[in-house]
Order: C-alpha cells, then structure tokens, then sequence
C-alpha cells in the first residue's frame, strides 16, 4: 500500500510514502514519514565515510548503553524477531548458505586449538548425562554446550563443556552464561543457584 502524502501515511501507520515529486537534490523516491527526508538521500548520506566513521566513533563511546537497549529490545519483542529471522531465512536461502559455511570454517578453527576428537569421545563417555544448566537427565538425548560460547572466546577444552539438554542448549545459544541463567530465571526454568564456574 502507497501513500501520496506525508498526511495520509501517517494515518494508515506507514513509514513511508510517494509524492512523484523530486527532493530538492533531484531525487523522485519514497520519502520518510517521520520527518520528510527522501530515502535516496539518506541512503547516500548512510554509505558516505563521514557518515561510517562518525557511527563508529559513537558506538565505541555508547557501545555498552547500546547493547543493554538492544538485548532490552530483543527479550521485549523476542517472538516477533524471531518470525523475521524465519522469514529472512527463507527469502535469503543463498546467503544462509554462505554464513553457515563461515561459521562451521571459524568454529573448525577454534577447535583445532582445543581438544581433538578421541579425547572429545573419551570425556563424553565419562560424564553423567543430566544437563548441567536445568539438571535434568538426558540419556536418551543430549548436546556438548561451550559454557562460555566459542563465539566470545571461550575455549575448545574440557574445562568448557558440559552436558546440556537440546532444550537448553538451542535456548543458550551463543549467550555467557549470565546471559542465559538470566532468562531462565525469568522463566521460571532455573533456580537461580546453580554453579556454573569451574
């Protein structure tokens, strides 16, 4: 659905809309209903180097004000990002292709420096099988969780694995674990007490 005035598309609760006029640089493309900017021009001013550095130079004075907003923003709007992430992977199967591939070449090469794969087996076959976040058993079926993820610099060793139930470690993810025992506690799924270090 188009809008031909700023009036119109606010009233419909569009973000943009088309007059068919060109913006004062000469440009005949939607423009911004929050404040009337023509997004050909926007998208040029985004690509310029000024623009890059000046976003650089904010976000590593503002980095950590920024990521507690956004990891606010993502457990407020968790099951809709979650369908937009579905929903991209699906129109863009190429590229999940190609990030998959990236990542199985960056973790083949963390772990090189880590454990190989006999000792891996020989310390699975050693451990209980009961998830080490939630405690409950999982013979039947289980992961190998880095407790701290391989993705903020944990390591390959034993010392940083643990046996986890698919549960929690799909819900994990690449979270520290005081990223991830803070959602659960919220969940109800963890009691706030258990040990996670070694």
């Amino acid at each position: 659905m188009k809008a031909n005035s700023r009036k119109e598309a606010k009233e419909l609760g569009l973000k943009h809309y088309f007059t068919g006029n060109p913006c004062p640089k000469g440009h005949i493309a939607d423009r911004f209903v929050s404040n009337g900017t023509c997004a050909e021009c926007l998208s040029i001013q985004a690509a310029s180097f000024e623009k890059k550095a000046y976003d650089r130079s904010y976000y590593k004075k503002n980095s950590g004000r920024i990521s507690a907003r956004q990891k606010v923003y993502y457990e407020e709007n968790r099951e809709k990002k979650l369908k937009q992430a579905a929903e991209w992977a699906a129109n863009n199967k190429e590229k999940v292709r190609d990030i998959k591939k990236n990542y199985k070449f960056r973790r083949r090469s963390i772990e090189s420096n880590g454990m190989n794969s006999a000792e891996l087996t020989e310390w699975k076959n050693n451990q209980e099988k009961i998830c080490f976040w939630c405690l409950s058993k999982c013979d039947s079926e289980y992961h190998i969780d880095h407790i701290q993820p391989l993705a903020k610099g944990g390591k390959h060793i034993a010392e940083n694995l643990a046996i986890s139930c698919p549960g929690c470690n799909l819900t994990k993810n690449a979270r520290t674990p005081e990223e991830f025992i803070k959602i659960m506690n919220k969940r109800g799924q963890i009691d706030g007490k258990r040990n996670y270090y070694r």
